[in-house]
């Protein structure tokens, strides 16, 4: 009989667990379920075949380049990048809200 008690336990245990997971009390998030939301802006060129500004949710932790490469810009040497107004590097991380601008930079006199 003590086999038909610990089948028993252990199921009431599987329905315990199961109805506090449905109230998301086993939910936890880390650092890739979080999202930031940017506003992308593009100037000059950058907005030929692709947009003049956008909202856009990405990955907590994500940096500028990475944005880049999917906005399938030109070579670094090519553009300016603005966080905010302020001047930044591609290797700068996004936090929510920001507003990220890019301009290519123009020769000519």
């Amino acid at each position: 009989m003590s086999g038909g008690v610990v089948l028993y336990a252990a199921q009431s245990n599987v329905q315990v667990d199961a109805e506090i997971a449905e109230k998301g009390r086993f939910q936890t998030k880390t650092k890739w379920d979080e999202t930031v939301q940017i506003t992308i802006k593009l100037l000059g060129t950058f907005r030929i075949d692709r947009f003049r500004e956008e909202k856009r949710e990405y990955p907590a932790g994500i940096k500028v380049l990475e944005i880049v490469e999917e906005l399938q810009i030109s070579s670094p040497l090519s553009r300016i990048v603005l966080i905010n107004g302020v001047h930044a590097s591609v290797d700068h991380t996004l936090n929510d809200g920001d507003t990220l601008s890019l301009l290519p930079i123009v020769n000519g006199g």
